[in-house]
C-alpha cells in the first residue's frame, strides 16, 4: 500500500488540477489508488494545505527549467502557445527526467508532433530544429550509446 500512497503524492504533486478536484471530492483518492484510511486521511489533509499549492508551483518550475534554459529561442518563437503545449505536454509525460537535456529534447519531439499535425505552425520547425540539435550534440556526450546516431535507442530499434 506504501506504493500507492507515494503514487498518489507523486500524481497530486504533479496536477494542480488533480489538487482541485480531490478537494471538492476526496473520494477520488479511494477510486484511482489503493490506500488504507490513514494514508487517505493524510492525503486528503496534504491537499487541504494551502501549501499543497506552492509544491505544485515548485514541480512545474522543475519541469519548465530545463526546458526555458536549453531551449529559449523555441520558447519564444512559441511565444503565446508555450503556456498550453506545456500544460499537455506535462499531463502527456508525466516522468520528469532527472537530466535537463532529456526532459528538453522530449519537449522537441513533442512540439515536433505538434508541428506535423498542424497544431503548431511550421514557421517554429526552423527555430526547433536548431536548439534540438544543440540538446542532440549533449546527449551524445552524456550517452553515446543511446543517442549516438542522433536517434534514440528505442527509436533505433522500432525501425531496425
Amino acid at each position: 500500500m506504501r506504493e500507492q500512497f507515494q503514487r498518489a503524492f507523486s500524481d497530486l504533486t504533479a496536477s494542480s488540477e488533480l489538487v482541485k478536484r480531490v478537494r471538492v471530492n476526496p473520494d477520488i483518492l479511494h477510486e484511482r489508488y489503493d490506500l488504507t484510511d490513514l494514508e487517505w486521511r493524510r492525503l486528503t489533509a496534504i491537499v487541504s494545505q494551502p501549501g499543497m499549492e506552492c509544491n505544485c508551483i515548485l514541480y512545474r518550475a522543475n519541469r519548465l527549467a530545463p526546458i526555458v534554459i536549453n531551449l529559449p529561442d523555441l520558447c519564444t518563437a512559441l511565444d503565446k502557445d508555450l503556456r498550453e503545449l506545456l500544460s499537455e505536454y506535462w499531463v502527456q509525460h508525466t516522468q520528469l527526467s532527472d537530466n535537463f537535456w532529456i526532459e528538453s529534447y522530449d519537449f522537441c519531439d513533442f512540439v515536433r508532433r505538434k508541428i506535423a499535425s498542424g497544431i503548431v505552425s511550421e514557421t517554429v520547425l526552423a527555430t526547433l530544429e536548431v536548439e534540438q540539435t544543440v540538446v542532440v550534440e549533449q546527449l551524445i556526450q552524456i550517452y553515446p550509446e543511446r543517442y549516438g546516431a542522433g536517434i534514440p535507442l528505442t527509436e533505433r530499434e522500432a525501425s531496425a
